[in-house]
């Protein structure tokens, strides 16, 4: 068996990469010849040609299903023993391997092909195909010599010249079967006993599970077509396994009828109890005919008998009477029956002796190959225990090894072998299959700049008679091409003369600690330049100063190439205007066209950030098709990757600030969100210097319009004055001078229509006696709508300042003074909000009666809105005060009036208040002159 070659079947998808799994399996059992197809038809014809020993099966394949052709393999009784290997998709379910399995697959590999467990897989399948095929030769071998006894002239002479049978059961003439059975039985538990013994284990396994009961059926067959005595195997609980040569009187009436069956099951376990190994019972089962039983004995355990039996001697008479009885109890047809009864074979005890010899040890050879197939089974499966535990082993330091990046090494100074650990292969980017290790193939792989510093440390150490040494040094991946940054140890082992004859060591790949390393260098970085904006912004009085200046700081601070500042323009073109920068080289911003259109020059990163409102980055300008127009000037100066981040006020983006790198792929996510935010305070930096600047434009015009205010306030006032007190005088001359009281309310009325303020008068029952025409340019509606609807007055009102008006506007109040003055909104007829500046004055009769009011509004939203905007501005501008870290103060005369928060901690007043100081106590003493 030694020199027998292997063959190794695949049967291949033309699809899959055959020819590379065929030069491996070449490559793992070199000697064996490993043939391949590329179709299922082509696999049959190989396979019954050549008669492989493992058939390795593709899930898919072009011309056939592949688990149709699995069956018939299976189903073929040329390939039905050769274990078939199943090549499974990765993915393939559950239902796809028990699908397999029922169609006679003995194993499975998931593709990609793990190389060590297609080297298990293969040898578990060639040591099952061999055990399989020493079994069949035992069985061949007993075939023969049944066939040989069996072309014999006469059945007793087989039987007289082959055994004779002892009182005992013990041999005395040991022919050519016996002496072979006896020798196989030695033989097999001398080649297994030292692999385990299969008590423990056979007591829970059943009889069916250990015989190969079609190969029994066979050999039963036969003799029972020379000997026509019926014979059987039965488990020891009354099942039937292998049966030949059954009567009708067993068949259709003894096993058929409940109550006769329960007789035949009891007869088959209870009278069959306690047979010795090696020997025969003759006895009569409950249903009153002839059995011989001799026990299947399976390393020490009965697991069932093999019996003969359903027959009468020829030489006693049957009891006719005692079997219709029999009919009659169990319900049987009576004629069927005795006809059956009739049929039932007759022996002579001379026959059923040869019989008993030749059964005999037909029951030793059972055991004994049953036994062998336990052993072989159990042997098989230690083996694959210790090689499971081996690669289980090996792939769990392998995995941690993997997990740790930390690989071993050994090297032979005496042969110059050099063995690496998985782990380094993978460090390395090397195949194991087409790297040879050498210690100079080891030197190729490190960087070029640091490999004379690693071979002097390890060329030193030896010369030096060192323990070992330690270094860190760069490599180069084989595969990829990446640089990788490893920690490397060795220590060496030295013979008893002490010279040095072994180094061993480690390989720790610190790859991401360096990654991780440089990563917080660039975060520290980018969160400095954060910090140092953050100041500026509250240092900056200017805007333009500081933008430059937070540009300045993001080149200076981290390790960008260049960074911009631009202005959306809402021209036609849409344009960018850079208005900051830092970093520059030979002018790039002005050899660019940026655009923040959707346009070929507005689809970079820095438009499409305006666009959208989102931040957008270019990883690598040389392959970024949308950066296509700009990458010719942005390579030229080196620049390699962008980021841009939108400048917003509120939800309106007015601008971007863009930050150049001089390498691909070398924002990181961290350092993202740091710029991200830099550019928010950007934006808020912006926007706060702008509403500083206009809070103080805001306050100087405030100042110089309530001068104005002051000055027109004064004067209508005098004009309402004059007019009243004419108007009070003509009232007085009484109904005679009607007429100059009529021309004095012209005069008023002429001086009320062409007032900016909206003037009207009302009666003691709230109608309106007159309505200048400015009503309208302050609320909307016509004078005409206010005297057809006096209720107007109130429902323009703001529904929040109504009830306020109201107060206001009772009689009773007004009675009590002389001016009224009041602020209110209303709501103007196209839907807007107005403030009016209200005053009225009641008016009386000479007895002082109340007889109405007089009233004026003026439209004050334009003042309101820039007092809204001083106190937000003022709001804002303390809020800043009272958070940055400067110290802020206003002093008048040389006396503070206001300090703010990082003011008093400078000075050391945290919990002292120092409003009212002179500032020149705040100085020391050689300073305050």
């Amino acid at each position: 068996m030694k020199d027998r070659i292997i063959k190794i079947l695949l049967i291949n998808n033309q699809g899959d990469p055959g020819i590379s799994l065929k030069a491996l399996i070449e490559k793992l059992f070199p000697g064996a010849m490993v043939l391949m197809t590329l179709s299922g038809n082509q696999g049959i014809v190989v396979a019954a040609a050549e008669t492989p020993d493992v058939i390795l099966l593709d899930q898919h394949l072009p011309d056939m299903d592949s688990y149709d052709l699995c069956q018939n393999l299976k189903a073929d009784s040329k390939s039905g023993n050769i274990p078939v290997i199943f090549l499974m998709d990765a993915k393939a379910g559950k239902e796809a391997r028990k699908r397999a399995l029922q169609c006679g697959a003995d194993a499975f590999l998931a593709k990609p092909v793990d190389e060590s467990e297609l080297t298990l897989q293969i040898r578990a399948m060639i040591t099952i195909r061999m055990a399989q095929n020493k079994k069949q030769g035992i069985k061949a071998r007993m075939q023969g010599l049944v066939e040989e006894q069996t072309n014999e002239p006469s059945y007793a002479e087989i039987y007289t010249q082959s055994i004779s049978i002892s009182a005992n059961g013990e041999n005395e003439d040991r022919s050519t079967s016996a002496d072979f059975l006896n020798d196989r039985e030695e033989e097999v538990r001398v080649n297994l006993q030292q692999i385990s013994s299969p008590e423990g284990s056979i007591a829970d396994l059943e009889l069916r599970d250990i015989i190969d009961a079609t190969s029994i059926q066979n050999l039963m067959e036969n003799f029972y077509k020379l000997a026509q005595i019926p014979v059987a195997i039965i488990d020891t609980k009354g099942e039937v396994l292998v049966g030949v040569g059954w009567q009708d009187i067993c068949t259709k009436f003894h096993r058929k009828y409940p109550e006769s069956c329960n007789n035949c099951i009891e007869s088959d376990t209870n009278l069959t109890y306690g047979i010795p190994d090696g020997e025969f019972k003759l006895y009569k089962c409950r249903n009153n005919m002839w059995d011989v039983a001799t026990p299947i004995i399976i390393g020490n355990e009965h697991k069932g008998n093999l019996f003969m039996g359903q027959f009468f001697f020829d030489s006693e008479p049957k009891d006719e009477q005692l079997f219709r009885k029999q009919a009659d109890r169990y319900g049987f047809p009576p004629d069927e029956y005795m006809s059956a009864l009739e049929r039932a074979p007759h022996i002579s005890r001379q026959k059923l002796d040869h019989a008993k010899a030749f059964l005999l040890n037909l029951s030793r050879s059972i055991s004994q190959l049953s036994f062998s197939n336990i052993l072989l089974a159990k042997a098989n499966t230690q083996q694959k225990k210790i090689e499971n535990a081996l690669r289980e082993s090996e792939e769990l330091l392998n995995k941690a090894q993997e997990i740790a990046h930390l690989g071993s090494w050994s090297l032979d100074l005496i042969t110059n072998t050099l063995t690496w650990s998985d782990e380094i292969y993978r460090i390395f980017g090397l195949n194991p299959q087409e790297f040879t290790a050498t210690y100079e193939g080891f030197l190729e792989v490190i960087h070029p700049d640091d490999r004379e510093a690693v071979n002097s440390a390890y060329v030193h150490s030896i010369r030096d008679g060192k323990d070992g040494y330690r270094i860190e040094h760069r490599i180069i991946c084989k595969d990829t091409g990446e640089l990788r940054h490893v920690l490397e140890k060795c220590e060496h082992i030295k013979d008893e003369s002490g010279k040095i004859v072994r180094s061993v060591g480690m390989v720790h790949d610190v790859t991401a600690s360096k990654v991780e390393e440089e990563k917080l260098r660039k975060l520290n970085k980018t969160l400095a330049a954060l910090s140092k904006s953050s100041q500026a912004m509250s240092q900056s009085q200017e805007e333009l100063d500081y933008l430059n200046q937070v540009c300045k700081i993001v080149v200076e601070d981290t390790d960008f190439a260049m960074v911009w500042i631009g202005y959306a323009q809402n021209d036609k073109a849409k344009s960018i205007l850079p208005v900051a920068s830092a970093g520059f080289e030979d002018d790039y911003l002005e050899t660019v066209k940026i655009s923040w259109g959707d346009t070929e020059h507005g689809h970079g990163p820095t438009g499409t950030a305006i666009r959208t409102g989102k931040m957008c980055m270019c990883n690598n300008m040389f392959a970024d098709p949308d950066f296509e127009p700009w990458r010719e000037q942005a390579l030229k100066r080196g620049y390699a990757a962008s980021v841009v981040f939108p400048l917003k006020a509120g939800n309106r983006t007015f601008g971007a600030i863009s930050i150049y790198s001089k390498e691909p792929d070398s924002f990181l996510k961290d350092e993202i969100n740091l710029l991200s935010e830099l550019a928010s305070d950007l934006a808020h930096g912006i926007t706060t210097i702008r509403l500083r600047n206009a809070h103080q434009k805001a306050e100087e015009a405030l100042s110089k319009s309530h001068n104005e205010l002051e000055i027109l306030v004064k004067e209508r006032t005098r004009e309402l004055q004059v007019a009243n007190e004419l108007l009070q005088k003509e009232i007085n001359i009484g109904k005679q001078q009607e007429l100059n009281l009529k021309l004095a309310e012209e005069k008023y009325r002429t001086v009320a229509d062409h007032t900016h303020g909206w003037e009207f008068w009302l009666d003691k029952e709230e109608n309106f006696l007159y309505c200048s025409p400015s009503c309208e340019r302050i609320t909307g509606y016509k004078a005409t709508d206010f005297l057809q609807n006096p209720e107007l007055l109130y429902e323009i009102i703001h529904p929040d300042d109504l009830k306020i008006f109201r107060t206001h506007r009772r009689t009773k109040e007004l009675g009590q003074v002389k001016e009224n003055e009041l602020e209110y909104r209303i709501i103007h007829a196209d839907g807007s909000i107005r403030w009016i500046g209200h005053e009225c004055q009641p008016i009386n009769d000479e007895s002082g009666a109340y007889k109405g009011v007089r009233g004026s509004n003026k439209d004050i939203t334009r003042r309101k809105e820039v007092e809204q905007l001083l106190k937000t501005s003022n709001q804002k501008y303390r809020l800043l005060s009272a958070n940055i870290n400067d110290g802020i103060f206003i002093c008048k005369n040389g006396r503070l009036e206001y300090v703010n928060k990082a003011m008093k901690r400078i000075f050391g007043y945290s919990k002292f208040k120092m409003e009212g100081l002179m500032l020149s106590q705040l100085a020391l003493p050689d300073y305050q002159e």
